[in-house]
């Protein structure tokens, strides 16, 4: 398979958490969706109990994007800063979102690509679906929660 865009997850924050009696954001509940692994502008994790500002930037990792140029060499480390993303990324099911960059994640291991999408106005567990140069991400409808 040329590519197969995969967001990394979040697997450490409890879905009971995540229930309205225990998280009460105004504006759009949370659905189920998957949760990705997600920075604030600050650079603490994004989760329901710590919302992005509305127009902030909150970001994300991806992997398995395959052949990018210049390619890089398997297991090596992404330099400082990252190299720019020359693949497309398209905002499928919202126009709110908008991508501000994606690069090479500085410091990491080639491959692991850094996401940052400013984040609409509206509030609540925003659902975001994400397409790299035409290949859907694995993960569809992951959950951002903007305050």
């Amino acid at each position: 398979m040329a590519s197969n865009p995969t967001a990394f997850l979040d697997t450490v924050t409890p879905l009971d958490s995540l229930s309205f009696a225990r998280c009460p954001l105004n504006g759009l509940i949370y659905q189920g969706q998957p949760i990705p692994l997600a920075f604030n502008s600050d650079g603490t994790r994004n989760a329901c109990s710590n919302p992005a500002h509305p127009g902030s930037v909150v970001t994300l990792f991806l992997a398995g994007l395959g052949v990018t140029a210049p390619p890089l060499a398997t297991g090596s480390i992404n330099p400082n800063p990252g190299i720019p993303l020359n693949l497309p990324i398209t905002v499928n099911n919202s126009s709110a979102f908008t991508v501000a960059s994606a690069v090479a994640a500085p410091g990491s291991i080639a491959g692991v690509w850094q996401l940052s999408l400013r984040m609409p106005q509206d509030i609540g567990a925003l659902a975001v679906s994400l397409s790299v140069n035409g290949v859907p991400v694995r993960e569809t409808a992951l959950a951002i929660f903007v305050q």
